[in-house]
């Protein structure tokens, strides 16, 4: 079996090095909970970063996908990676809430940028280049690169903040990020043609769609159990992300610097664990049976953390955590889009997404208020009964 197609590489070479580097400096997210706790912030201060990020990662994906038709796809990823790195600079140097709360809102605005148009500028650089056959390509290695990444992105994340203190995490971030968008716009002809976009025309079309697309799914029983089932399972995984494991486990005697290798044990874990949905999916052979029985498997995963007595159990409780919810992804994506109409699929997907943001911006709330009253170890407890009415809802899809 091949690793690269032929053609491949000299088509693709600069997304694939960009995103690798991305991934391997995306050390700040197993940093930045303790990061901020050691300026004196409360958990709840910390959640309300991600939850405005969120926020307005939703409210900007119509005006800022603007941009992108007006300018070009490649335009708009260099801007908003040039954008973002240098936001990352700026949270390093500044200490008081209110600016670095301003500061995240910022950064999700620039990420609005990027989303969207990443894929969109890969897609349409194969298309003209036409090599269609290559897209499916693209996913599957985009994921294991980003796995890839997250391996050595814990082991350097490790050394550098044991040698040169958490700030580090902002400034290598904000730095690759910067070189990432140096490779895509050097080396990626995307042939953009300038479109004339009226914006407010958009913005109502994208409005009428989105408004019907929400109907099409409350009508359409077997998406909306899938739409409620990923809403529920968005809240409980804000819940028991690494805004309370970080602490978590240094609360239990780990050295904030092992987060890295933490984080590489995890990436490894990404590498390997999505090829087994395939063969685990013919076994099962219904999809929704597949998805409930994983989700109920990472719920009593998640329910042994309360008796958990060191960081070594910790660990082993979140690796395995780890495996049903990278063999749920592949699956719940191939399920919830064979239930998509191809003529609605973009505004149904989109719509899916803003869904899903506004579950992640109430469990990244609700896991910082919990966090500063019942502590990590509870919280993470607590997320897993928000999986309770997701299987619920897959196991209510009754599938022509």
């Amino acid at each position: 079996m091949k690793l690269f197609e032929k053609g491949e590489l000299k088509l693709l070479w600069p997304f694939y090095l960009s995103n690798l580097i991305e991934s391997i400096f995306l050390i700040w997210m197993v940093f930045y909970i303790i990061y901020f706790k050691q300026m004196g912030l409360t958990f709840f201060q910390i959640s309300s970063f991600l939850a405005v990020y969120s926020f307005l990662v939703i409210i900007f994906e119509v005006p800022t996908g603007a941009i992108a038709d007006i300018f070009g796809r490649k335009f708009s990823v260099v801007l908003g990676l040039i954008f973002s790195g240098f936001l990352f600079i700026l949270i390093a140097l500044f200490k008081d809430y209110y600016t670095l709360l301003g500061l995240w809102a910022f950064l999700g605005i620039t990420t609005t940028l990027m989303s969207g148009a990443d894929q969109a500028l890969v897609i349409e650089h194969l298309n003209r280049n036409k090599r269609k056959d290559l897209i499916y390509d693209y996913y599957i290695k985009d994921g294991s690169i980003m796995g890839a990444g997250l391996i050595f992105s814990g082991i350097i994340g490790a050394f550098l903040v044991k040698y040169f203190g958490l700030e580090i995490i902002w400034w290598s971030g904000g730095a690759s990020m910067i070189f990432g968008a140096f490779f895509i716009f050097s080396f990626v002809d995307e042939g953009f043609k300038r479109k004339k976009i009226k914006i407010i025309e958009q913005i109502k079309e994208t409005w009428t769609y989105s408004k019907f697309s929400i109907s099409y799914g409350i009508k359409n029983k077997v998406l909306l159990f899938i739409i409620l089932a990923g809403f529920f399972t968005v809240i409980s995984t804000s819940l028991s992300s690494m805004i309370a494991w970080q602490p978590l486990l240094v609360n239990l005697g780990f050295e904030v610097y092992w987060l890295g290798y933490f984080m590489s044990l995890s990436g490894l874990i990404m590498v390997f664990v999505p090829f087994l949905s395939k063969p685990l999916l013919k076994t099962i052979k219904s999809e929704k049976n597949y998805l409930a029985i994983l989700l109920s498997t990472l719920f009593l995963i998640t329910l042994f953390i309360i008796i958990v007595p060191n960081w070594e159990v910790a660990v082993l409780i979140f690796c395995l955590m780890i495996i049903p919810f990278e063999l749920i992804h592949p699956v719940r994506s191939k399920f919830s889009q064979h239930h998509t109409p191809s003529k609605y699929r973009a505004s149904i997907t989109s719509s899916m997404t803003m869904i899903m943001g506004i579950g992640g911006t109430i469990g990244a709330l609700v896991a910082g208020y919990l966090m500063d009253i019942i502590g990590p170890k509870m919280t993470i407890f607590f997320s897993a009964f928000f999986l309770i009415p997701a299987i619920i809802f897959y196991l209510m899809i009754k599938e022509k």
